[in-house]
């Protein structure tokens, strides 16, 4: 029975945490902007607080004589702290970024805000599984089964957490009510840990263990390399999954959900795998499954150019909608993420199960391993967003985890069994350095196709000629997308994750409407903002005018650099000493400038994208209104096509709401213009 209450606490932790990382991410985004940054920013002090509160842990739960009180403590306190968060993130967020100077490195800022509010949770949290192993083993006495049903339970639990909060809490509860569900189950977790007590009181002494032998220092050396190599590899590959798929289907909060989900399902997988399977060599089982990590990234390579053709037949035959579209997401990433979270899983496993088995304090060994893994997570997460997949791409920063994997599980082998290289052996290593060999070359088109925009009217060959008829006139890999200047006859656009989002043909009278409207029907005007900076079609035009200042915001430095190439339609603007451009998120920059304008533009992307959603809200409308100086105007645009009746009511009235005076244009069938004022116009509509 005190197993059963045991595994139900594991299940309820994980999912718990899950989920409140989830509903975290939600609520950094409202206050720090693009939803990579915050999700980022989380992952980061999730990580970070997990590898220390569990290194920390092991060793306190090794030198505690009744853990389970403990374990109370850190629950109680854990449910305290979610709850405290609810109205102390907003007023601290306030503190720290108002005001703030946006000429330095704003992100830098907004990771430490971040880090100092996320961490004493997850420092509590990860002093948990230490304390679960020895728990467990004061219970059972066959340890590497035991870890294997520790961790991989608890992985379970975090995998349906952020399942259902990813796709259905956040949804249909709301952020607040997502935040609730994780403050009950933790109190939940210690009503179960006190009635467990109370039966602990009563329990007979636990059965003697064997000892065995601990492993020499060099095998010790290179188990605990694999771990730190593993973690590295696996949330670098995790943030590769999501560029992957995110230009196929849309980068979109499911996107990123799904992608979290499958990576813990599968590595729970592995783990319960590994408490079945028999090991007689845990030496060959590390270099078998490094090397098997290294072999499906490599798969994962060859998949990149079978990706799009899969989503378009999963999500035609199906016939379109939303259903089909997460069944393709949800194929797609069995197919690269399942495989290799099978073997991580069975991995970590592995190297807790071999490194326990011969000491007595076996929560500081597992916590010991617990952080030095989540360590090399955290650090592949900065390596791979902020040098990887900028300096190299997408594509090489793929076949660099692989040849760790693969070039590790040869010196594993070599060192492991002193340098014999067996005939299995040999034919592995030929078989890798084959597939290596052989690697399809990128397809920067097809990878950035943007193939669920396309007509469904076409099919997969018409695809691929109008993807073919583009020239890439510019390519950078960001942390957060790919953009790409392409052109196309007489057609330049950017295209970012995918995604167009500045045509030099269809947008451009949308663009100069939007420039020149609130500079004509207005008072005298001196200062303009521009927010969504694109080709800098509009921040071109605005620039013909006399004014003293004009300041554009853009959330991706790709763009930025795109836009240089659209010099023949911006005025170059890009190059005009009125100009002040800024990298950062449009909400994050109204919502904590100190300037005030005679104009604010806005132009962001669909308010179907991630982040771009908070920029069509009534909060973001009054910021704007704040800082625009009495008699200034507003310009705002929104999409026609891709809505229905009722969210466009439901815009105008918000728009209507905060401002006055408020006019509908447009000049496209696509797009209309929203143009408000704060007090009165002077525009004569007769």
């Amino acid at each position: 029975m005190r197993k059963r209450y045991l595994k139900i606490v594991f299940f309820i932790s994980g999912f718990s945490a899950l989920s409140y990382e989830i509903a975290l991410s939600r609520i950094f985004i409202t206050i720090t902007g693009s939803y990579i940054i915050s999700a980022a920013s989380v992952t980061f002090a999730f990580l970070t607080g997990l590898a220390v509160g569990g290194g920390g842990g092991g060793k306190v739960a090794d030198r505690s004589t009744k853990p389970y009180r403990l374990l109370v403590a850190i629950e109680a306190l854990s449910a305290l702290y979610i709850i405290a968060s609810m109205w102390m993130i907003s007023d601290l967020a306030a503190f720290a970024f108002n005001g703030i100077d946006f000429s330095g490195n704003v992100n830098i800022t907004k990771f430490v805000f971040t880090f100092l509010l996320v961490f004493p949770y997850t420092f509590l949290i990860g002093g948990t599984l230490p304390l679960f192993v020895k728990m467990f083993f004061d219970d059972v006495s066959e340890k590497k089964r035991d870890f294997s049903a520790v961790y991989g339970i608890n992985t379970t639990g975090a995998a349906f957490g952020a399942l259902l909060a990813g796709l259905f809490f956040l949804n249909y509860l709301g952020t607040t009510a997502t935040v609730m569900v994780s403050f009950g189950l933790s109190l939940l977790n210690v009503m179960i840990i006190l009635l467990y007590l109370r039966e602990k009181s009563a329990a007979t002494t636990a059965p003697v263990r064997p000892v065995i032998a601990p492993p020499n220092p060099l095998t010790t050396a290179v188990f605990l390399t694999s771990i730190a190599l593993s973690g590295f590899v696996s949330l670098s590959a995790e943030i590769l999954w999501i560029r992957i798929i995110s230009p196929i289907v849309g980068s979109s909060i499911y996107t990123i959900s799904l992608t979290l989900v499958f990576y813990l399902a599968a590595t729970a997988a592995g783990t319960l795998l590994y408490e079945r399977a028999t090991v007689r060599s845990e030496s060959r089982w590390l270099c078998a499954l490094n090397y098997l990590s290294g072999l499906f990234i490599i798969a994962t390579i060859y998949a990149v150019k079978v990706l799009p053709r899969l989503y378009y037949f999963v999500f035609t035959s199906l016939g379109g909608g939303f259903p089909a579209l997460m069944l393709a997401l949800a194929l797609m990433l069995f197919i690269i993420a399942a495989p290799v979270s099978v073997v991580w899983g069975a991995h970590y496993a592995l190297v807790n199960s071999f490194l326990i088995a011969g000491y007595d304090t076996v929560s500081k060994r597992v916590g010991g391993v617990y952080f030095i893994n989540t360590l090399f997570c955290v650090i592949g997460i900065a390596v791979t967003t902020f040098y990887l997949l900028p300096e190299f791409g997408l594509y090489t920063t793929l076949k660099l985890l692989a040849y760790a994997a693969l070039a590790f599980s040869a010196l594993a082998y070599l060192a492991l069994f002193k340098g014999a290289v067996s005939k299995p052996a040999a034919i592995a290593i030929l078989a890798a350095a084959t597939l290596v060999a052989l690697l399809p070359k990128q397809d920067i088109k097809m990878m950035n196709s943007g193939i669920y925009m396309m007509p469904e009217d076409l099919d997969y060959l018409d695809i691929q000629r109008v993807i073919g008829g583009r020239k890439v006139l510019f390519h950078k890999s960001g942390f957060d997308a790919d953009v790409i200047a392409v052109q196309s006859g007489t057609q330049k656009y950017i295209i970012v994750g995918g995604k167009p989002v500045s045509n030099s043909v269809l947008d451009k009278n949308t663009q100069f409407m939007l420039g020149h409207l609130p500079m004509l029907t207005g008072p005298v005007t001196d200062s303009v903002l521009v927010i969504g900076f694109g080709s800098g079609v509009t921040a071109g035009d605005v620039s013909l005018y006399d004014i003293n200042r004009l300041d554009a915001v853009e959330i991706s430095r790709g763009v930025a650099v795109a836009s240089e190439f659209f010099g023949d339609l911006n005025n170059n603007v890009n190059d005009s000493d009125k100009l002040g451009l800024f990298i950062e998120d449009g909400r994050f920059f109204v919502n904590n400038t100190g300037a005030t304008y005679d104009v604010i533009i806005s132009q962001p992307s669909n308010p179907w994208v991630p982040g771009a959603s908070m920029l069509f809200t009534k909060e973001f409308f009054i910021s704007c209104k704040e800082r625009l100086a009495d008699g200034g105007a507003m310009a705002q645009w929104y999409q026609l096509y891709g809505t229905n009746a009722f969210d466009l009511a439901s815009e105008i009235a918000t728009f209507s709401e905060v401002f006055d005076d408020v006019t509908i244009w447009s000049y496209l069938p696509g797009d209309i213009i929203m143009l408000g004022h704060k007090g009165g116009s002077d525009i004569d509509l007769s």
